[in-house]
């Protein structure tokens, strides 16, 4: 089977069966079960009831290491190996239901979200135990900003997609995967860098060409100039809930953010030694690509389209040549139906 020719909502599937719905595989040891029961009395990791971010981060990693004890399961020495095997332990404190309604699927996404939140909590808290304070800092500012961006591409998606019409009854997707997109290149960065001070032969398995930001502002433009106003999707339906000009600030606002990340990931770069400054210089260039893909896109790589439209959406694994000479969404599709008239 083709899998370009799948919907999109079929990768959000993908990725909340991959992420978010492991079930547990228990051993015969008994303490192995300490996960459901605290799932059974405490549904607290779905409902959201701890006192912050920090308090939740915590509960997770007491769990996974107090599995680790029960079941006499030894620790790597090796921060690497340490890392995998967290990683590869995490599922065992969510329980997910197999009935996949409306609920259960928007659950999946959330904690998947929560899964890789915690890993990049984990290795911000692992880099600056090996950082001076002016550097963990920095680095705390990065993952404010970087949750600032993720608020500016809601903020759009609301005013752009959603406002005007153009999304259906499984418009969260859109919300959930472009948070998820941002937070797993943010994984593999920090990830990266941890490995590489860890690890004087550790060398990123991808490299990434820097970008020139004239290739990103130039899709800010078209959304600016060219996809503002929002027309009519179809005669039957009414820009009732549209608003130009917030939708006009909302665009200008996650141009602001964007920008302001790259700064302040520039920011960080400059306090690195050249080798960790190249790696996470590499980072910020994945970021750059997956960005100027989004845009390009016009976030329709994010939710849920046609078969016809995914056909046209420029894939996350082309080649740098299609990225660049990829026009926009909008320009492929008016080419695509220019065929039909």
């Amino acid at each position: 089977m083709d899998m370009k020719r799948l919907p999109i909502y079929i990768i959000g599937l993908t990725l909340f069966c991959a992420f978010g719905c492991k079930r547990t595989q228990h051993s015969n040891i008994d303490d192995a079960i300490i996960f459901d029961t605290i799932i059974k009395e405490d549904n607290s990791l779905l409902s959201g009831d701890f006192e912050d971010e920090d308090s939740l981060f915590k509960f997770i990693e007491d769990s996974i290491f107090q599995y680790i004890r029960n079941n006499r399961i030894s620790v790597p020495e090796n921060a690497i190996k340490r890392y995998t095997q967290i990683d590869s332990l995490l599922h065992l404190i969510f329980d997910c239901n197999e009935n996949e309604d409306y609920y259960q699927f928007n659950h999946g996404f959330e904690i998947s979200q929560k899964q890789i939140g915690f890993l990049n909590n984990y290795l911000f808290q692992r880099i600056s135990e090996m950082s001076n304070n002016e550097f963990s800092i920095l680095l705390h500012e990065e993952k404010i900003v970087t949750d600032s961006l993720i608020s500016a591409q809601h903020k759009f998606i609301k005013t752009h997609i959603e406002d005007a019409g153009y999304s259906g009854s499984l418009s969260f997707i859109q919300y959930n995967n472009t948070s998820y997109a941002v937070y797993i290149d943010r994984n593999k960065s920090l990830k990266d860098l941890y490995f590489s001070l860890v690890d004087n032969h550790y060398r990123p398995r991808a490299s990434y060409i820097k970008l020139s930001n004239t290739l990103i502002e130039k899709e800010y433009s078209h959304i600016l100039n060219e996809l503002i106003p929002r027309e009519l999707l179809m005669e039957e339906k009414t820009l009732d809930h549209y608003d130009e000009k917030a939708d006009f600030q909302a665009a200008k606002g996650l141009k602001q953010a964007w920008n302001d990340f790259i700064a302040k990931r520039d920011e960080i770069a400059n306090m690195l030694s050249d080798k960790q400054k190249a790696i996470w210089e590499n980072g910020t260039s994945r970021f750059q690509r997956s960005h100027l893909i989004l845009l390009k896109n016009e976030f329709k790589n994010m939710g849920v389209c046609s078969n016809e439209e995914a056909e046209l959406i420029l894939s996350d694994s082309c080649s740098y040549e299609e990225l660049f000479t990829y026009p926009n969404f909008t320009t492929k599709w008016n080419e695509h139906i220019k065929q039909f008239e």
